[in-house]
């Protein structure tokens, strides 16, 4: 706890700024715009600052959506009402760009085929300490020409061999599988009774739940986030 933003160096200045751009109405272009640094037509101002990389965010909410977290950006286990495990930067000391923001600590997914986390949820309306990119996401969501930007990463992720896409998802997970196959002998021994008597071990509970991975949710996944979105 107390699962409310804070900033970990600098301040709180530039998101603020952002949530509070982020609460006008973002049906409309020009106020979009303005979140990117842009004039109306989408030209850039120097004069705005850039608050968000939108690619980033894009990319960001598909894989949160894609791996049904519960945990981040906002938490199913708080009701859905507070922010968990995100982390954002934005580079302060110039005009160089938005917040980015990375995916951390997800061990909340991979484990329901059907699991949404679309939302919306309310994290964040009432105030900036509890908002998080899937926030600002929500309400960028709200204007038409964003929604295409979103369709444009969807098409590019979920189709054609894409990462979202089966092959392509199982091929990288095995890949990390691989690489960590004998560690996880060390894990087990360490940790494996951490939750219970009888210890958790590689070739029972890991194997287990690789198998259940590949043959049941990576096969299906793309196909129930194209349908949720």
């Amino acid at each position: 706890g107390p699962y409310a933003n804070l900033a970990t160096d600098g301040n709180m200045d530039a998101w603020t700024k952002l949530y509070n751009l982020a609460k006008q109405d973002l049906t409309s272009d020009a106020n979009l715009e303005r979140l990117l640094g842009n004039n109306a037509d989408g030209t850039r101002n120097p004069a705005y600052d850039v608050l968000v990389e939108a690619d980033n965010l894009i990319d960001y909410m598909l894989i949160i959506y894609y791996g049904g977290n519960l945990d981040a950006p906002i938490s199913n286990f708080l009701g859905n009402t507070r922010p968990n495990n995100w982390f954002g930067v934005r580079n302060r000391t110039g005009n160089f760009g938005g917040f980015r923001f990375f995916v951390h600590d997800a061990e909340h997914t991979l484990l329901d085929l059907n699991q949404d986390r679309t939302g919306p949820f309310p994290a964040g309306n009432d105030s900036v300490v509890y908002s998080s990119p899937q926030w600002v996401f929500q309400r960028m969501w709200l204007n038409a020409e964003f929604r295409l930007r979103v369709a444009d990463h969807i098409h590019k992720h979920f189709f054609n061999r894409g990462v979202l896409t089966p092959a392509t998802a199982t091929a990288m997970f095995l890949k990390r599988k691989n690489e960590i196959d004998r560690a996880v002998v060390g894990e087990s021994a360490r940790w494996g009774d951490a939750k219970r008597g009888t210890p958790f071990t590689r070739d029972a509970e890991w194997v287990s739940a690789i198998n259940a991975i590949v043959n049941n949710y990576l096969p299906q996944r793309t196909q129930v986030v194209l349908d949720q979105l």
